[in-house]
């Protein structure tokens, strides 16, 4: 043990008082190396009876595939043996906890329940923590050092680096009381999100190492702000129900693991967006994690298709129409390990606007009055802005940038920015950002406080000074220096001070520069005394029990040897009980103290007093219960309205059936389990808080029923193929018994339509077994699926009709001087003269075709034939004369020629010329005589109309005409005159046309140019509305062309068909 205490825990075994940092010396690690060993400390509070062992699979396990293993003592401390020949710096030291094995000795008499793995790197272990993990968590999603790691916590929590190797459970400072609670925190948040992932089917190996991924990304500032108020206070309970509330981001999902490398990554989570400006054009976010560098980040503009790395926050998407979900955001793939995160979507249009935008941003400094702003693009100089500091009613030119003011009281908002509107023009001035936050004229110096001691308490109380009413306005200036306040009254000890040596003042406040108070001097003198008891220890508030709690130090152990203050120490009572029970009012920090009574033992003085390190709150009234309850029993959630105060879904629990309150992670509810809930079974409430001892809310409960979603419906029975009359029938399943319960398809399940009549009619058209199917309908609103499919298990044959069309040639020329001229997708064939009866089946229109194998018929026009827009299988087209072709003749389908053979194929055909909106074009039949149209190309080049389709040929197509006015008179008029069938014809907007412009339209043939909107005319007439009235302007490239001086422009009309809902 001597040879322990002078080596390897050296540290541990010092009881000097002189330093807490179990890292300070060098010895632990250069002995280490002399023994092939790594030393250290292992502590939430201290682990005792954990393993210990260098992870050399990297599965955050201890096996003997890791070689030795080491196990903690009571104090924590373990020695691990290594190869020599291991390179530490390439590994990672794990300690595992192990349920029922190891000890947490802040809770020493019962073993833990629930398994967890603090980490790090094997040449920084001297302290493995809660800490250590999180360092080395930030340190492997970044690609930095742990040192790094390390500075970006400490920075994060406004901590020293140093402070992580401390020994935080032993000290009795505040700041690491504070440690010591987090990192309690933490490990509940660990050990419960680990065994969550693990509920959830996700592998342990999986579920530590996506934990630990996962801490990287915790919102560790947040936890803390939560835990600080727990140090002194009720720790167990309100520390249960945090980690509780915060262990859900830590949870893996199996979707969420990926392998890079061979090792398991957990995908990166998508920023938050907090907000888009269309007037500025920007788009901004939240950081992720401690990824809080701009470059750390990519965007995309075109919907994912291409990534840029960031350079600006907020980002400049530019004075472009993007429609939502265009801007895209995700962290950068930034090392080996990592691939790109999730994306964030932006969900709200940016219009292009003829107005400059806003400036991104406008930063206020309220301390040397002035202000400065984000340039806008392409405006670059200070002289291009204006400012006003009213509200927007009178602006002034900007001077300088930053911009100085004098020194005046201004409201949110009521100073602003823009880009001013260009001289001796009739441009809009751009839009105005608003300041968020208020100026305000530079205080005046505060007066000194006036300050009281008291001997006997040990006590430096002072009056408040109007306008600052917590002690952290304050600092005292004690032993030659100033510190901040937190407390009042301040204990000095049992010390002696001087008269006129402490003192008390306003803090300065940088930013609005007021400057420091005056001081307030103490003329009284503290001496020290003999024998004085020393303060009791550990103070604990329990806010919401209204009680104070301390420990009793030797000889002093009877609770009746102690008095308590509820006044700052200004009066005194005995204490009868022990913890202390006060009053349900509001006391501040400071209020409650305790001290030894004298005369307890050899004549003793009045002790030192311990005060209450937290406030007490009045309890808080009890929430009304949330309201209007909507339970949706397809998809299986529940949903209520806030209760007012309470609008985050962290504020409420929720009760199912006979289970217990658990904590909401949104509005609506998810349903874990598809059961059968009856009206009561679900209940939502706001939580009650353990800290305040507020209680919960009355419940709210589901007032309709939730029932299972319906099993797959069987599959009609009985089908039956009657081939003579071209009908399927079958018996319908039990309890489906409406036609329209039905659906079928006659292409193998490709394509489905709701029966309108039993039995299915089906076309003289040879189907194959299988083709034929039917089933019953998806139900969406209970959430049935469709059921499962009876097929036609005997073929339809085709009744020996015409003879089939033969010498199919797929037209699709492409003529060098018009290129793409005749890219219409024709079909030609030969006419049919039967071989059996004679007939002569000369015109189109005895033809008809099919585009989708068999499933529709179209009659035929024109010979070639225009197919449709799409670019088809050639499987899927074919032609046959239609039944009855000839009037007065009879004669079944003809036999169908299919595509298969034809030359070449079809095509995406996206701009079609057409004379009625609602009829298919016709082909030339051959070659114009005296121009160059070929066979197969549309009958004309200059078509009254064009119908246009999305980029698969598919959706519902909109209509372009070409008008003969040119100048704003008569637009309106001229949009009303018919053109192919449309009488109500309309203009793009302006917003509409400018994101037409954004688009690649090179799809447009060249003799479509001029009659629909493209980018070889450079003037378009569009729409825009002022002041409520449609009104009319001349847009060039896209942007209104206020400035120039033509008047006339082409006016492209537009129309879009109805929707197709068969």
């Amino acid at each position: 043990m001597l040879f322990l205490c002078s080596s390897t825990f050296l540290i541990a075994c010092n009881d000097s008082g002189s330093g807490e940092n179990l890292a300070s010396t060098d010895n632990i690690q250069t002995i280490s190396n002399a023994k092939n060993s790594i030393s250290g400390t292992a502590m939430d509070g201290y682990l005792n009876q954990a393993k210990v062992c260098l992870d050399i699979n990297n599965d955050l396990t201890c096996t003997e595939e890791d070689g030795p293993i080491s196990f903690t003592d009571e104090f924590g401390r373990y020695s691990l043996n290594i190869d020599k020949d291991i390179d530490r710096s390439q590994h990672t030291l794990i300690v595992e906890a192990i349920p029922g094995t190891t000890f947490d000795m802040d809770a020493p008499s019962d073993a833990i329940e629930k398994a967890y793995v603090f980490s790090a790197p094997a040449n920084n272990a001297n302290i493995v923590s809660p800490y250590s993990t999180l360092i080395h968590a930030i340190s492997q999603q970044q690609g930095i050092d742990f040192k790094q790691a390390k500075n970006e916590l400490a920075q994060q929590l406004n901590l020293n680096a140093d402070d992580f190797d401390a020994d935080y459970v032993a000290s009795k400072k505040d700041k690491y009381k504070k440690m010591h609670v987090l990192a309690q925190g933490l490990t509940q948040i660990i050990q419960k999100s680990t065994q969550k992932s693990v509920d959830n089917g996700v592998a342990r190996v999986n579920s530590r190492v996506g934990v630990q991924s996962k801490l990287a990304f915790l919102d560790i500032s947040a936890l803390k702000t939560k835990t600080d108020k727990l140090s002194g206070n009720n720790v167990a309970a309100s520390l249960d129900a945090i980690s509780e509330q915060s262990q859900q981001a830590l949870v893996v999902k199996a979707d969420e693991i990926e392998i890079i490398n061979g090792k398991v990554q957990i995908q990166r989570p998508k920023p938050s967006i907090i907000s888009e400006d269309d007037a500025s054009n920007t788009l901004d976010w939240a950081w992720v994690g401690y990824f809080k560098q701009v470059d750390q980040y990519e965007y995309s503009l075109d919907s994912g298709n291409t990534w840029k790395k960031a350079t600006t926050k907020p980002l400049l998407v530019g004075n472009v129409a993007l429609a939502p979900g265009v801007v895209q955001l995700r962290l950068r793939t930034l090392h080996l390990h990592t691939n790109a995160g999730k994306i964030a979507l932006s969900t709200q249009h940016f219009t292009y606007s003829a107005r400059p935008a806003a400036p991104s941003s406008l930063t206020v400094n309220d301390a040397n009055n002035s202000f400065d702003w984000t340039n806008v693009a392409t405006y670059s100089h200070f002289d291009a802005y204006e400012y006003s500091f009213d509200g927007g009613n009178i602006w002034q030119d900007v001077q300088q940038k930053p911009q100085t003011l004098a020194d005046l009281d201004l409201s949110v908002g009521e100073l602003q920015i823009r880009v001013k509107p260009p001289a001796y023009s009739n441009l809009s001035a751009g839009f105005s950002t608003l300041s968020t936050v208020a100026m305000t004229q530079t205080p005046q110096t505060p007066s000194a406080p006036t300050l009281t001691g008291n001997d006997t308490t040990d006590l430096v109380d002072w009056d408040y000074i109007q306008g600052f009413n917590s002690p952290s306005d304050y600092e005292i200036h004690i032993k030659g220096t100033w510190k901040a306040l937190t407390i009042k009254p301040y204990s000095v000890g049992n010390n002696t001070y001087a008269s006129n040596s402490i003192s008390i003042r306003v803090q300065k406040n940088i930013n609005n520069a007021r400057k420091a108070g005056d001081i307030g001097t103490l003329s009284f003198a503290f001496n020290k005394q003999a024998n004085k008891p020393k303060a009791p220890e550990n103070s604990i508030v329990n806010d919401a029990l209204n009680s104070f709690d301390w420990t009793m130090l030797s000889p002093y152990t009877q609770k009746n040897a102690h008095e308590y203050s509820v006044d700052s120490g200004k009066t005194w009572q005995n204490v009868n009980e022990k913890p202390l029970f006060i009053s349900d009012v509001d006391y501040a920090p400071g209020a409650i103290c305790v001290r030894v009574r004298a005369n307890i033992q050899n004549h003793n003085p009045v002790g030192e007093p311990l005060c209450s390190s937290a406030k007490y709150s009045i309890t808080p009234s009890t929430p009304d219960a949330p309201t209007f309850p909507i339970s949706d029993d397809n998809a299986d959630t529940f949903s209520w309205q806030w209760t007012p105060g309470f609008k985050n879904a962290s504020d409420y629990e929720v009760l199912i059936a006979n289970g217990t309150w658990t904590g909401v992670d949104k509005n609506p509810y998810a349903l874990i389990a598809d059961e059968s809930y009856a009206p009561g079974d679900i209940n939502v409430r706001v939580k009650g808080d353990l800290l305040t001892g507020r209680a919960p809310s009355e419940s709210l409960s589901n007032t309709n029923y939730f029932n299972p979603k319906p099993l797959q419906a069987d599959a009609p029975s009985d089908g039956l193929v009657d081939d003579k009359n071209n009908t399927f029938n079958w018996t319908n399943v039990a309890s489906f018994y409406n036609v329209s319960d039905y659906e079928y398809s006659l292409n193998a399940g490709q394509t489905w339509k709701t029966l309108s009549v039993k039995p299915l009619h089906v076309s003289e058209v040879e189907l194959s077994i299988g083709r034929v199917q039917v089933r019953v309908k998806a139900n969406v609103k209970n959430g049935m699926p469709a059921g499962f499919i009876l097929e036609n298990h005997d073929a339809f044959m085709a009744e020996l009709g015409p003879d089939a069309p033969q010498n199919l040639i797929i037209v699709n020329h492409d003529k060098t001087r018009y290129k793409d001229e005749v890219k219409t997708n024709g079909l030609k064939w030969s006419f049919v003269v039967d071989s059996t009866t004679g007939a002569n089946y000369q015109y189109p229109t005895y033809y008809e075709f099919t585009n989708d194998k068999g499933t529709t018929w179209t009659t035929a026009i024109s010979n070639p034939q225009h197919i449709g827009t799409q670019a088809y299988a050639k499987g899927n087209v074919g032609i046959r004369v239609k039944a009855n072709a000839i009037d007065g003749k009879n004669n079944s389908p003809g036999k169908v020629m299919w595509a298969n053979s034809a030359s070449g194929s079809f095509l995406v055909i996206r701009l079609v010329p057409i004379s009625d909106w609602d009829k298919a074009p016709y082909l030339l039949s051959k070659d114009a005589q005296y121009s160059s149209l070929k066979m197969g190309g549309w009958r004309s080049t200059r078509p009254t109309c064009f119908a246009e389709y999305g980029p698969d040929g598919k959706g519902n197509a909109r209509f372009w005409t070409k008008k003969s006015v040119y100048s704003k008179t008569g637009i309106a008029s001229e949009l009303q005159k018919s053109a192919c069938g449309i009488s109500d014809w309309k203009l793009l907007s302006v917003t509409e046309l400018a994101a037409r412009f954004s688009k690649d339209l090179t799809f447009i043939p060249k003799f479509a140019m001029y009659n629909v909107i493209s980018k070889t005319r450079n003037r378009y007439w569009a729409s825009m509305m002022e002041n409520n009235q449609l009104s009319f302007v001349k847009v060039s490239e896209g942007k209104v062309a206020t400035g120039y001086s033509f008047s006339t422009a082409s006016l492209i009309a537009t129309w879009v068909a109805p929707a197709n809902n068969n």
